[in-house]
């Protein structure tokens, strides 16, 4: 549990020397609230830490957390850029296939205003423009939720407007 507890602090060097110590099995252990180490690393911020772990064990980022979410939805949900760009690259799509991953997983993206990241999701599933969450919502009725100055801001770094 001290790996859960370093990674989740973002104490990136302990993370790394504990490493060195473990197998990788022993990365895919949950703690008490159903967690691995590399869920908890996911919200940490701190995308050194989850490469880190990735090196040692890839097969973790396929391991679900609390209520059933992946380590990428938890970055996302965090809104930390660079640990979700990481993330969306490593996670194999058909992990993404469970429930409402993605729905639930573009939604989290417009929420935190990572709309490079949702614009790529949506083409490559253009499903998802129609597609509905647990709460009957669609991607659009959160994108109308945001307020104007940042959507355009953001659509004009990622050549949109």
């Amino acid at each position: 549990m001290a790996l859960h507890i370093a990674a989740a602090a973002g104490h990136t060097g302990f993370v790394k020397k504990l490493l060195e110590h473990m197998n990788k099995e022993a990365l895919a252990v949950k703690n008490n609230a159903g967690n691995t180490g590399f869920f908890l690393a996911a919200a940490s911020k701190r995308v050194e830490i989850v490469k880190a772990m990735v090196k040692k064990n890839e097969d973790i980022i396929n391991i679900r957390g609390d209520n059933g979410m992946l380590p990428l939805h938890k970055a996302a949900l965090i809104g930390d850029k660079e640990t979700v760009e990481y993330l969306y690259k490593a996670t194999r799509d058909e992990i993404l296939d469970h429930d409402n991953d993605r729905i639930e997983l573009l939604i989290s993206l417009i929420n935190r205003g990572l709309y490079d990241i949702a614009l790529d999701l949506v083409q490559r599933h253009p499903e998802l423009a129609t597609a509905r969450d647990k709460n009957e919502e669609t991607a659009l009725h959160s994108l109308a939720r945001m307020p104007i100055e940042t959507c355009s801001r953001s659509n004009k770094h990622i050549g949109i407007l």
